[in-house]
């Protein structure tokens, strides 16, 4: 979702739901993956600039719903 919605021009670079190459209308935010790091963590995808961080589960970070087909 990063590469292809939140950086569709691979700049590396998320400035928010303004930015017209944020094709998803993503925040530039981080968002919880579905994915356990461990029993304290979970891995989280950052829209900013795309990194992939273990994070506290107690983080408030943001959620995006996907229908898989």
């Amino acid at each position: 979702m990063w590469t292809n919605l939140a950086d569709s021009d691979g700049d590396g670079v998320n400035t928010g739901p303004s930015d017209p190459n944020n094709l998803g209308g993503f925040a530039n935010y981080g968002y919880w993956s579905s994915t356990a790091y461990d029993i304290y963590a979970s891995w989280d995808q950052n829209f900013i600039n795309g990194t992939e961080n273990d994070t506290d589960k107690a983080s408030g970070l943001r959620v995006r719903a996907v229908w898989a087909f």
